[in-house]
């Protein structure tokens, strides 16, 4: 077994996303009616990025919020079908869009009001550190049934409720939004640098 004294972790490290210029995100912007944008990135595939889970999530969104808003799923995979047949059965279709892969993510990021994950503890993945790199809050549906960290790095929590009146939150009130997008970029810099990471391993 080894001492606890040389067990040290490290978080990953990641470097901020170069945004596309202001021409390129008002074009994107109007792609999807200037309306707000939930973003997720992900595999789709319910076992592990708990996709079907999400759309629910969103169904509740769009119960509590009265205005139009756009959920942009980035990813493909095995169950993208299932989710679209579900997207279909609860008439989420003028709300959910599916892009299938992008290889940068750079521009949805750049319209995106909020990141939606699925994840364990206080894990979001590279695409989540990525978001909140660039000023994006961060909210996430916690899979780990045992998980109750009060001091939660990124928003979290198993209730579709609570998640839905988070998202909501985050789409009406602005001065919100605006203190949860600072803390988004203040986390990931002093959490989540490459530099720190470095700095890091070469203190071992």
């Amino acid at each position: 077994k080894m001492p606890r004294n040389l067990i040290e972790y490290i978080p990953f490290g990641i470097l901020p996303l170069d945004l596309p210029n202001q021409s390129e995100v008002d074009e994107l912007r109007s792609m999807y009616g200037n309306t707000p944008v939930v973003l997720s990135i992900m595999r789709l595939q319910q076992q592990e990025k708990r996709v079907f889970d999400l759309l629910m999530v969103i169904d509740r969104l769009r119960n509590i919020y009265d205005k139009p808003f756009i959920y942009l799923v980035v990813g493909d995979g095995p169950d993208r079908h299932r989710a679209e047949d579900l997207v279909h059965s609860l008439n989420l279709g003028d709300y959910v869009k599916f892009t299938g892969y992008m290889d940068d993510i750079k521009f949805p990021c750049s319209i995106a009001r909020a990141f939606f994950i699925a994840g364990i503890e206080d894990l979001v993945g590279v695409a989540g550190l990525q978001a909140a790199s660039v000023g994006i809050p961060i909210v996430s549906l916690q899979m780990d049934p045992e998980w109750s960290g009060p001091d939660s790095i990124f928003f979290n929590s198993a209730s579709q409720d609570v998640l839905a009146a988070e998202l909501h939150q985050l789409l009406v009130d602005d001065i919100y939004y605006e203190e949860r997008s600072r803390y988004s970029v203040s986390v990931t810099r002093s959490t989540f640098s490459l530099y720190q990471m470095a700095a890091s391993y070469s203190r071992l």
